[in-house]
């Protein structure tokens, strides 16, 4: 039985001055006798019946407990928000400080305390909004228990649902923590990444067609294949003796390169390239001669795909370098436009190509076929006087009709581009034979009647057991040095040329006639250069043995054998080309930035991916790159008519008495490897030790086109420097370049598992918040009839079990249908009654009565 003082409100009239809200009306009178009250705050009166301070017509207010629905809902979604804004922030993470190393231990530790600090801060809030949460939703779910059930049981349910229900939401600010990401590159270039400091210290279709005898042609292959080899790798020695006759030797062969032997060569072109165009033309099939023919080879169709890298004007002016750089460095004759007016018509012809792309800028696969097919015909003509003239000219007894010449364009990378022209010379062998320019060969057959030359060779002397040597016709066998006037094309080694490549007035390098005579060159090219490859190479139908009694040589040696060689067929190759390139900006295509201090303050330059020939030895990705600036054009040299000054790319010098072309075993069509054995030591140890170092070594050339191009590409990127390729935090490609800079960003996150889990109790207390607003509106009067005396006072003082923020509670004076808060009253007095005497007192008036007054402040 409660006594509530109102605050607010006025009192009602009655003779206690107090409302009064009970379920039992106290007696009207106390008992006589009662001794008098201790000196104390509080009156206590035993025994009493009836209260003469109470009054017997008390104020009956009932208590109506309400949900706050629109304040649980709002409340409910506002911290949901808060939460959820809160954990996605730290899910992705929150920078709390960057190093330019990796942190210790240590350092992470104090990070963590801090973090673990704001995590704590942060859970606080949302475990005390909790435990006003609910209280609200016990009592909307279970009204009485949470009403009157004190047990401990209920209290611990209580406190493990609210656990659970925090330990979901807030759960993820517990697993906050400071995390180490990878470190972070920011990628830079800077002087050294574009240009080597020093040099290294080290230590495939192929564009040949078949030549108009359906020659033995080479496919693509492995740089360590050519003449290349010994740039790459250390020059080989044969460890066995050879089986020959006699101790010939060493030979004293030299190779020269104009590159740095870079340890890298062997990545950067392992293998030869197919060439997205490959045009071959045989000179004989386009004479006007051969109208027929001529008809045929015009009507006929090139690749659609390939048609599209065809150039006339370049392969015209590259044809046109072609001859007068044999002019200097073969010893060609009378090439000037006074003496050969066939080059002078080509130029003509040249140039108005040029003047037909210029205005045909759209041109239709037709017209390009048509273009193809006039320039076939023009280079034709112009090769066929040419080469005829030469012929008569140095006695060379070129084969003018059978030669042919292919033009070609290989992408070595998407900046870097070869075109070349490749001719092909054959020699007339039956006018050096019928000459008797072919002495020096023992003796000759002549031809039998079914049309073949033979040839006999003295295997003791011209003979090892892999290869036979064939001396040049004539007096050409000596050695000779460009200038000297017994060079000519016979005793000219294999070798490959750079020039400087010209821009003109107009601004292109369309050969002008003043050029090709010394002089017009106004400034040179910065986007290309000029290459010259000279290769030999003779074959052979077929190579028999005779023992030399039945031989007709009268000076043989009894111990030697007749090699007798079947239409034997040397031809010379002479290939001319532009390597072209276009720059890029390096910083942009690797994502980097650009540091490079110096008067250019330019990341310009090229780029090239390396291929590994090894591919099983490393998985990095490595790229060359150098500066446009560090290009080595300065290197080059200029062409000046008679006066050129070259840049030997490769340069290969062979003893004096080994002059003259190898006929290897391989390219005898149908000679048997029997045959070589058969000449059971009888060859020479001298010619055998020769061919061995040169077969081992790759020290020959017999097309020319790929030795060309790998040989320009090596010298065009010689001081390039090697990058590894990496992946950027972004996710983009870019290089270790040297002057890149590291950074490791520390970051506060929240695990995504944790981050999931305070979702999931997000979308719980949702739905509680909706089952509080909507059972607490059907709850109202179940929570009305479990209201007691006992309860109404836990309503009013203990707020935690009933918080006032979620829950309205008020006492209705029916008379003036007025609602009163239940917070602006307070306890004044209060009667207290023994469990153990309600439980056990029997119907007596006397016991039912019975209780403990207490009123505060005292009152007398």
């Amino acid at each position: 039985m409660l006594a509530l003082d109102d605050e607010l409100a006025p009192p009602i009239s009655n003779k206690s001055g107090y409302y009064y809200a009970a379920l039992r009306t106290p007696p009207s009178s106390p008992r006589s006798g009662v001794a008098a009250p201790p000196s104390s705050n509080w009156t206590v009166l035993s025994s009493l019946h009836h209260s003469a301070i109470l009054g017997e017509q008390a104020a009956k207010m009932p208590l109506l407990i309400r949900v706050r629905r629109a304040r649980v809902l709002s409340s409910a979604v506002g911290l949901v928000v808060i939460l959820l804004l809160l954990v996605g922030v730290f899910a992705g993470g929150v920078s709390v400080g960057t190093r330019d190393s990796v942190a210790s231990v240590a350092v992470l530790s104090k990070y963590n305390f801090y973090t673990g600090t704001v995590a704590s801060m942060l859970a606080k809030p949302f475990e005390l909004a909790l435990a006003l949460f609910v209280p609200v939703l016990s009592l909307v779910v279970a009204p009485r228990d949470s009403l009157q059930n004190d047990s401990l049981g209920w209290r611990v349910l209580l406190v493990c649902a609210q656990g659970t229900l925090s330990a979901l939401l807030t759960g993820a600010f517990s697993t906050l923590n400071v995390q180490q990401l990878d470190p972070r590159v920011a990628p830079t270039i800077v002087a050294s990444d574009l240009s080597a400091v020093s040099p290294s210290s080290s230590k495939g279709t192929s564009a040949a067609s078949s030549s108009v005898i359906d020659d033995l042609t080479f496919s693509l292959r492995l740089t360590t294949d050519t003449l290349l080899r010994t740039a790459i790798q250390p020059a080989l020695v044969k460890a066995t003796e050879s089986l020959c006759q006699g101790s010939g030797g060493w030979p004293n062969i030299a190779t020269t390169y104009a590159f740095f032997a870079n340890d890298w060569l062997a990545s950067l072109l392992p293998n030869g390239r197919e060439a997205l165009l490959s045009l071959y033309t045989s000179v004989g099939e386009m004479l006007p001669s051969s109208a027929s023919s001529a008809e045929g080879a015009a009507a006929s169709k090139e690749n659609a795909s390939a048609v599209e890298y065809f150039n006339a004007t370049v392969a015209g002016n590259l044809l046109l370098y072609g001859m007068f750089f044999s002019q200097t460095l073969l010893a060609w004759d009378g090439l000037s436009y006074l003496e050969n007016s066939s080059l002078a018509h080509f130029q003509d012809e040249v140039a108005s190509w040029r003047a037909e792309e210029g205005t045909n800028t759209n041109e239709s696969g037709s017209s390009q076929q048509q273009m193809i097919t006039t320039f076939r015909l023009a280079a034709s003509r112009m090769l066929s006087e040419t080469l005829s003239e030469q012929s008569s000219r140095l006695g060379l007894a070129f084969d003018s009709s059978a030669a042919s010449f292919n033009v070609s364009h290989i992408a070595l990378s998407p900046d870097i581009a070869f075109d070349a022209v490749t001719l092909e010379i054959p020699f007339d062998e039956r006018v050096i034979a019928t000459n008797g320019s072919a002495s020096t060969l023992g003796s000759i057959s002549g031809s039998g009647a079914d049309g073949k030359r033979h040839y006999d060779l003295i295997s003791s002397t011209q003979c090892g057991e892999t290869a036979c040597l064939i001396p040049p016709p004539g007096g050409s066998a000596s050695s000779a040095i460009l200038g000297d006037a017994d060079y000519t094309q016979w005793n000219a080694e294999p070798q490959i040329q750079a020039f400087a490549a010209c821009l003109f007035e107009d601004g292109t390098e369309d050969v002008t006639s003043a050029y090709l005579h010394g002089s017009g060159c106004t400034r040179r090219s910065t986007t290309s250069f000029l290459v010259f490859s000279f290769a030999r190479r003779v074959v052979a139908d077929e190579m028999t043995l005779a023992p030399e009694a039945s031989g007709s040589s009268s000076t043989s040696s009894p111990n030697s054998r007749i090699v007798t060689v079947t239409n034997l067929q040397r031809y010379h190759m002479i290939t001319i080309g532009r390597l072209s390139w276009r720059t890029k900006d390096l910083a942009a295509q690797f994502n980097a930035l650009c540091d490079v201090s110096g008067d250019d303050n330019d990341c310009s330059g090229l780029s090239f991916r390396l291929g590994d020939a090894l591919p099983s030895s490393s998985t990095t990705v490595k790229h060359l790159i150098v500066g446009a600036s560090h290009l080595p054009l300065d290197s080059l040299g200029e062409f000046s008519g008679l006066y050129s000054r070259w840049t030997p790319l490769v340069m290969l010098t062979t003893p004096s008495d080994m002059q003259g072309d190898l006929l290897f075993r391989r390219n005898v069509r149908h000679g048997q490897a029997d045959d070589w054995a058969n000449l059971s030591g009888q060859c020479s140890t001298s010619i055998d030790v020769f061919v061995t170092q040169i077969e081992q070594n790759r020290w020959f050339m017999e097309y020319g086109l790929q030795e060309a191009y790998t040989a320009a590409l090596f010298l065009l990127l010689q001081n390039a420097v090697v990058r590894e390729e990496s992946t950027r935090v972004d996710g983009r490609s870019t290089l270790a370049f040297a002057g890149s800079t590291t950074s490791v960003t520390l970051e506060a996150r929240i695990p995504l598992q944790s981050a999931a889990i305070s979702v999931v109790g997000s979308l719980i207390g949702l739905v509680c918040a909706l089952c509080i607003a909507s059972a607490g509106r059907h709850k109202e009067g179940v929570i009305q009839r479990d209201l007691g005396v006992e309860e109404i006072a836990k309503v009013l003082l203990v707020d935690r079990r009933f918080p006032p923020v979620f829950l309205d509670c008020t006492l209705d004076d029916p008379h003036e249908c007025v609602q009163h808060p239940l917070h602006t009253f307070h306890i004044e007095a209060l009667v207290l009654h023994q469990q153990e005497e309600a439980r056990g007192a029997t119907a007596s008036n006397s016991s039912k009565g019975a209780g403990v007054f207490i009123r505060y402040p005292p009152q007398f």
